[in-house]
């Protein structure tokens, strides 16, 4: 039979629930206080404030040990919410989050979200795939034939923060460039001086694969500051020679959600 500290170490007493304050650097107390971590103790929390990254929790001055998920995987944006009730356990190295959930969605931008506008001898086609996907090649027939595609589109009203845009690319036989740029666009963009604002971590990168006949998926993490309903604009640009092409296969949005 379990005694009364076996029991303390098990759950805590009074309420059986820790109220952790603070904000990615967590603190909480006990009563009566524990005077060690035991492997395997289970604490049920509730979590005054979100996450924004990596997080440690704190009980009793015992010591800062790093609250993980999915054994062992550091906590990312979004992984805890404000009054929050979660039930991690001590593993003898760090909090194990027992209950986690994924708050990461993903969302495909889907087709016709505008097409290639060819250079003066070029051309521009728009491919649906069975599942939605828009596929835009740029097929050149000159040389140095530039072409430009923009998707735009709403963040997602449970939309609170990136955490990855993914480009799949392609291209066969294309020695030129193929670049991608993001910008945060006005909500009246009709208006005069309404350009928008580039994101600085994906202006202008060159995505083009490094082998012909070749495709390759790029990973960006946005930097700049956005919101649910802001209208993101992600353009690509490319240049191709006479019988060469290049191919944007999809756009994959992951973000977190509310």
């Amino acid at each position: 039979m379990l005694n009364d500290v076996d029991n303390k170490n098990l759950l805590q007493s009074g309420s059986g629930a820790l109220t952790v304050s603070g904000t990615n650097t967590y603190t909480a107390g006990t009563t009566p206080a524990l005077t060690a971590y035991v492997t395997g103790q289970p604490f049920l929390c509730t979590f005054t404030n979100a996450n924004t990254g990596a997080a440690t929790l704190n009980i009793d001055g015992l010591g800062a040990k790093s609250i993980t998920k999915n054994s062992g995987q550091a906590l990312e944006l979004g992984d805890i919410r404000a009054g929050q009730i979660m039930l991690l356990a001590y593993d003898g190295t760090n909090f194990q989050i027992v209950n986690h959930s994924s708050y990461v969605k993903s969302a495909y931008l889907t087709g016709p979200a505008g097409t290639f506008i060819p250079g003066y001898a070029g051309t521009a086609t728009t491919y649906a795939y069975a599942g939605g996907l828009a596929t835009s090649v740029h097929l050149g027939s000159g040389t140095n034939q530039q072409a430009t595609r923009t998707y735009t589109f709403r963040l997602p009203d449970d939309f609170l923060a990136f955490k990855h845009i993914h480009v799949g690319t392609y291209r066969f036989n294309a020695v030129d460039t193929f670049t991608v740029t993001m910008k945060k666009t006005p909500a009246f963009p009709h208006l005069a001086s309404a350009t928008g604002t580039n994101d600085s971590t994906i202006t202008a990168l060159n995505v083009l694969p490094v082998a012909n006949d070749t495709h390759i998926e790029w990973i960006f993490v946005p930097g700049s500051t956005y919101t649910a309903g802001d209208t993101v604009a992600v353009q690509f640009t490319s240049q191709v020679d006479n019988g060469e092409y290049a191919e944007i296969s999809f756009v994959q949005l992951d973000y977190y959600s509310k």
